[in-house]
């Protein structure tokens, strides 16, 4: 169960502790607050859509610890859906495929939702932590509001108003005709915003899975970086 990190300024250690500190990452099965069959579908569906894959890589693609996805593929072979698959090769251990059983039902399980990701985030805990970060922020000045928006003509006061709306933690509601910009400007904004924000890539709602992250509009901690360190040697 992981979160994506939406970045805007290069991460720091403080910050990385307060984020792991708001969403830690579960040590059991209990933990991640999903069912366990819920967990058991996405690794068949995982293993149907890629093959035989190693349990750390499995741990890796669901984003879950490796003692917490070794429970589940516990399960899963005593279950007879999966079964150990060896090679020749020295530099990865077993890897584990999907027995005929296993198969038909990664196959049903795909039928019934699908997605294949990252294991979800309970609705309680995205509820838990959206609060947690909908405060108003103390880092936003006025200073960084006027630079978002440094390269357009607008009113003075104009971005004074957009900075006491974004301080007050309150929704904002930016109507104008098509093509006035508010796509725009609700983009600036957001850049005026210092910090960090957990995104999830998907919920689990009723034992449904709906999908959240979008990378078109958001960037995880590890691009981000490597984005600044792309600009730093380009020199842009």
């Amino acid at each position: 169960m992981t979160t994506e990190t939406v970045v805007r300024d290069r991460m720091t250690a403080p910050v990385a502790h307060r984020l792991a500190q708001l969403a830690p990452r579960p040590v059991s099965i209990d933990a991640t607050g999903l069912a366990p069959e819920l967990l058991a579908d996405l690794v068949l569906k995982h293993l149907l859509h890629t093959g035989p894959l190693t349990s750390a890589a499995l741990a890796d693609r669901l984003g879950l610890p490796g003692p917490v996805v070794e429970h589940i593929l516990q399960f899963l072979r005593q279950e007879g859906r999966l079964h150990l698959q060896t090679n020749g090769s020295f530099d990865s251990g077993p890897r584990l495929a999907l027995t005929e059983r296993g198969r038909q039902h990664a196959a049903d399980a795909l039928q019934r939702c699908g997605y294949i990701g990252p294991a979800p985030v309970p609705l309680d805990t995205y509820v838990r932590v959206v609060r947690a970060q909908a405060a108003p922020r103390q880092g936003l000045t006025r200073e960084s509001t006027r630079q978002s928006f440094r390269n357009i003509i607008l009113a003075e006061d104009l971005c004074d108003r957009f900075g006491v709306a974004m301080g007050s933690g309150r929704a904002i509601f930016i109507y104008g005709t098509a093509g006035s910009g508010k796509t725009y400007i609700a983009s600036r904004l957001i850049g005026a915003m210092p910090g960090e924000v957990l995104v999830p890539h998907a919920l689990a709602v009723n034992n449904k899975i709906i999908r959240v992250f979008d990378s078109c509009d958001a960037r995880t901690a590890g691009a981000a970086r490597r984005q600044s360190a792309s600009t730093a040697r380009t020199g842009i």
